[in-house]
């Protein structure tokens, strides 16, 4: 059975094939982020112990409660969680920052690709998997 942390390396490899493979792809975008958003599932699940069951409950739990402000997007919700985790171990607030600033990037670029009327040049596809790639290996440096 593939892990979230193999199906985050296939989609971040995805990526790379399609992109330059055409003027513009979208599907590249789409891959780049996912290959960083499972790798955050993979760690929160192998070392923060949330696992699929309990992320379901808590994030149920947490669009049930009251509040007056705007929830965030499942997507949203376990990100700042998981930067949260990482920025709280010790040294490692850049990555925390360096992480959520390019996830919002790739996640705002794969939005944008999969449900607008947008393209993305060859350049621009390039430069989201080089923001993909530059992500995994942080996250992944966070728990050397």
């Amino acid at each position: 059975m593939a892990t979230l942390k193999d199906k985050s390396k296939i989609n971040i490899g995805s990526a790379l094939v399609l992109t330059g493979k055409t003027e513009t792809c979208l599907s590249s975008v789409h891959c780049a982020y996912y290959g960083c958003y499972q790798l955050i599932l993979y760690y929160l699940d192998t070392a923060f112990f949330y696992s699929d069951a309990k992320r379901k409950a808590e994030y149920d739990s947490y669009l049930q409660a009251p509040n007056g402000g705007r929830k965030l997007g499942s997507h949203e919700y376990w990100i700042h969680k998981f930067t949260g985790f990482v920025k709280d171990k010790k040294g490692k607030v850049f990555n925390s920052l360096q992480i959520d600033k390019n996830i919002r990037a790739l996640r705002e670029a794969r939005t944008e690709a999969d449900y607008q009327e947008t393209d993305f040049s060859k350049k621009q596809t390039d430069e989201l998997y080089e923001t993909a790639r530059d992500t995994i290996k942080i996250i992944d440096k966070s728990f050397e």
